[in-house]
């Protein structure tokens, strides 16, 4: 008596479903990148239209300046700006300063005085900016190259966020 064998055509491994795996496990690597490269040129997109069309959104509505410690600035100074319009106007014209070039440079007259601009949108902390004031005035925007405080832009900023503050130059 002849035992006949219980032979399931799904589970049975044939030349064909050799190679339909072999073209799977080829081809299916090289078409996930593909979609992951459409996916991000769409992502970029989008993430480019809306900062450049929706960016007021975006803009922080309150400011803490702080002066930060060192030896040769051991006087703590804060003061918080919570006028929407000064801060929105003082966030963007940051972001207008030309930016620094690459490289060394001497800085004379530097007295590493320097401020943290601390931007907030309600209570969530959106960016912190370095602002050098002296010797070659600069500002350190995170992700971004710095910008130079150096230029007649540079100086409108200054007196705008002294007036603000309502202090002189030499207290900022």
């Amino acid at each position: 008596m002849a035992h006949k064998k219980n032979v399931n055509q799904l589970t049975t491994i044939t030349p064909f479903s050799k190679t339909i795996a072999l073209l799977l496990f080829a081809l299916l690597p090289f078409m996930g990148c593909y979609v992951g490269i459409k996916y991000q040129e769409k992502y970029d997109l989008l993430v480019q239209n809306v900062v450049a069309s929706d960016i007021t959104q975006l803009y922080p509505n309150k400011l803490v300046i702080t002066r930060i410690v060192n030896n040769l600035n051991p006087a703590p100074f804060t003061r918080i700006i919570t006028d929407e319009k000064k801060v929105k106007e003082i966030y963007k014209d940051l972001y207008a300063l030309p930016e620094v070039s690459k490289g060394e440079f001497s800085c004379p007259r530097d007295t590493n005085r320097q401020y943290s601009f601390d931007f907030y949108y309600k209570s969530e902390l959106v960016i912190r900016t370095v602002f050098h004031t002296t010797g070659c005035s600069y500002i350190q925007i995170p992700d971004s190259m710095n910008r130079s405080i150096e230029n007649i832009n540079g100086e409108e900023l200054l007196n705008n966020i002294r007036q603000t503050l309502g202090v002189s130059a030499t207290d900022f």
